[in-house]
């Protein structure tokens, strides 16, 4: 019996301590905060965050943890440490509506997503939020997000929900072109009726222009975008001239050109111009495109001359095939073989990591063909964000060994072993499909080809052609020139930078009743 009112006593004191502390400390906070906005206003942003974090953890005010929750992304935004900071306002996100900065922190996560190009990770994050309450965004915020969300869902393989809010950005929106080219890229896979709407989407591209009040965002790279899904988009309906037409509007020495120069050949090619498809598969032997992956090439020039019944080029190009492609097929084919599973995915990013770096080496055109890629080129500058910001927060000496410094690093390090996975499986991914899977698919048109070349030049001889008496007969003229302001120089072996993309073939044709072509 004494002992529980010993126990009772005490407890009775600790609980007058209690109540006589709790204004004390509810005073101590509202300092806290106060002395957290002092800093925040001075410019002191690390030792701002710092005290705010402090407070959205302690505060017995909820307004002041709400505010200080707020304020501490704010804080870490100021300081450049914008993954970091968005991690905060996705936390104050997931609270949901009832929290007073809500959407404040999702307009912020949005600056923050066109701040970092970060197309993948916070898109899908706003996404999944994306509810009711959107509609009392800034106008110009939701429009943003209705394009991210459409671009979330159209990598998931959701068209028709891509489309509904694509279709929910209007002109007026700075997202506008951007949202237009991702339409015509679904359009595109909706037949013929799909393909002539996507080309009426990339023509209205290439109408914007910039005004004062209005500046589309990435205005110039879409119209170059738009050029080369015109050229695309009209090869698949069948009108080759117009794709022609289109690829060589393509900027010179634009980030998409050697695209757009390959791609010409077959468009040139299927509308008849050889010359033109020679000369862009010439533009793309010389040295400035050195190291480049380009197995089809060799593909359409054994086309090329096979059409003009040259064989023994066509073979040619056949045997170049086989001893440059073959080779690096084997090699990839036996490191995806050697490195399978979710654990290998840090190994295929350090295949793109400096040569010398390299654990097992990948043919350099395999390695420049992934380096190409801007997809790939994002999420490696997202990767090496996540890096420096894990440095600067650990370089920051007000916040050495505090919750603060250990959340943020948490935060960071699990983005960048989520980025690792993701850009990891993107690269084994892309070898497996455009490296190993492409030159087997190349492979087998090679094999046809060789075959029609072989069965063609049995029929030759059959026939008592004599292909090189006929070659002999023709005179090789030089290929057409387009105007007065044009001027001819023959090719002396030396490529010229200026001359990349202007080169033009005439071909002698050893097939019957046919002369040479494309020259005057």
């Amino acid at each position: 019996m004494k002992d529980s009112i010993t126990m009772k006593r005490k407890t009775s004191r600790v609980l007058c301590t209690l109540l006589l502390a709790l204004p004390l400390l509810a005073h101590a906070q509202s300092s806290a905060i106060n002395n957290a906005i002092r800093q925040y206003n001075d410019g002191n942003y690390a030792e701002a965050a710092f005290g705010f974090y402090d407070v959205a953890a302690f505060d017995p005010v909820i307004e002041n943890r709400l505010k200080a929750e707020y304020y501490l992304a704010q804080s870490l935004q100021k300081m450049g440490l914008l993954r970091t900071a968005a991690f905060f306002y996705q936390a104050v996100m997931s609270q949901g509506p009832n929290h007073p900065y809500y959407l404040k922190s999702i307009e912020q996560i949005v600056e923050i997503t066109e701040a970092i190009e970060d197309d993948l990770f916070l898109p899908f994050a706003v996404q999944q939020e994306y509810n009711a309450e959107f509609a009392n965004l800034p106008p110009e915020t939701l429009y943003k997000i209705n394009y991210l969300v459409a671009l979330t869902e159209f990598r998931r393989e959701n068209p028709a929900e891509a489309l509904s809010f694509l279709n929910a950005v209007p002109k007026e929106s700075s997202y506008y072109a951007k949202a237009l080219y991702l339409r015509g890229i679904i359009k595109t896979f909706q037949g013929r009726e799909g393909g002539e709407q996507a080309i009426r989407d990339y023509e209205e591209i290439l109408s914007l222009e910039d005004t004062p009040k209005l500046k589309y965002w990435e205005l110039d790279n879409t119209k170059e975008l738009a050029k080369i899904a015109l050229a695309r988009t009209h090869y698949t309906l069948g009108n080759y001239a117009e794709s022609k037409r289109w690829y060589e509007r393509v900027a010179r020495y634009s980030t998409y050109w050697d695209v757009a120069l390959f791609e010409n050949g077959w468009a040139s090619f299927m509308a008849g111009d050889v010359g033109t498809a020679m000369g862009s598969l010439h533009s793309l032997a010389a040295p400035q495109f050195s190291g480049s992956f380009q197995p089809e090439a060799l593909i359409l020039k054994g086309t090329v001359y096979f059409t003009a019944c040259l064989y023994d080029e066509t073979k040619k190009e056949l045997a170049t095939f086989d001893k440059r492609y073959k080779p690096m097929a084997d090699v990839v084919s036996q490191i995806l073989e050697k490195h399978q599973g979710a654990a290998e995915f840090p190994f295929y990013l350090s295949l793109v990591a400096t040569p010398e770096a390299q654990p097992e080496k990948l043919p350099i055109p395999v390695r420049n063909f992934l380096l190409d890629n801007q997809r790939l080129k994002s999420l490696i500058a997202y990767l090496n964000l996540i890096d420096d910001e894990i440095r600067r927060v650990k370089d920051v000496s007000i916040w050495k060994g505090s919750s603060l410094q250990k959340e943020a690093l948490t935060q960071l390090e699990a983005q960048r072993e989520n980025n690792v996975k993701v850009t990891g499986r993107f690269i084994r991914d892309r070898l497996q499909k455009s490296v190993v899977d492409a030159i087997s698919n190349f492979d087998g048109q090679a094999e046809i080809l060789r075959f029609e070349t072989s069965k063609a030049e049995k029929e030759m001889l059959e026939s008592g052609i004599d292909p090189e008496t006929r070659l002999a007969g023709q005179t090789l003229l030089r290929p057409r020139i387009p105007g007065d302001q044009w001027e001819y120089w023959s090719f002396d072996g030396e490529w010229w930078v200026d001359e990349l993309g202007y080169y033009k073939y005439t071909l002698k044709t050893a097939c019957a009743e046919q002369g040479a072509g494309g020259g005057e």
